[in-house]
């Protein structure tokens, strides 16, 4: 499918990145929005821990080579730290959404659903990603589905903007080094 050229006809000009991700949604109904609406602020501010906030004060002065090394301490920080919550039994556990499907390409406004994967009805959806950076990041999206293989995003919080604007990036780069890599 040319994903590029339903875009266009929608009227919606961006770069796309090849990306194999799970999307798990669900349709938005004026019964579910608010608790939708909750766990959406709740995904942004978990990533808005004491940690996050020194580390954040701490990466600007590291070197260039050290900051690998730093993220994968605040990764194992995090990880301890999630083990001694479940042993607590102090679990802050995610919505259930009824649908899932996988992703073949990801761009800066639109989710792009696998030729192969279950279609997405149209409607407004809200939809949850686990993108896999370092440290690993739940977002919450609302999007508009305008055709069943393709979501327009709506609505991201401005802390998950970012990161997830830099994986698309991240995304459009590997595809454009995997083509080099083939010619």
């Amino acid at each position: 499918m040319d994903y590029k050229q339903l875009l266009e006809n929608f009227g919606i000009h961006t770069r796309l990145g090849a990306c194999s991700l799970q999307l798990h949604y669900d349709y938005v109904t004026a019964d579910n929005k608010p608790k939708f609406e909750a766990e959406f602020g709740a995904l942004a501010r978990s990533n808005d821990t004491p940690i996050s906030r020194y580390t954040n004060t701490l990466r600007s002065k590291l070197e260039e080579n050290e900051e690998i090394i730093f993220d994968l301490l605040v990764e194992i920080y995090k990880r301890l730290n999630s083990i001694e919550n479940m042993l607590k039994q102090d679990t802050n556990p995610l919505l259930t959404l009824e649908y899932q499907t996988s992703l073949a390409f990801i761009g800066h406004e639109v989710l792009c659903v696998n030729v192969d994967s279950p279609y997405i009805r149209t409607g407004e959806i809200y939809a949850r990603l686990l993108l896999p950076i370092i440290p690993e990041r739940h977002i919450g999206i609302f999007a508009q589905v305008l055709h069943p293989q393709v979501a327009q995003i709506k609505h991201l919080h401005i802390r998950d903007s970012q990161c997830f604007d830099s994986f698309v990036v991240e995304c459009e780069r590997t595809m454009i080094l995997d083509k080099k890599s083939l010619s």
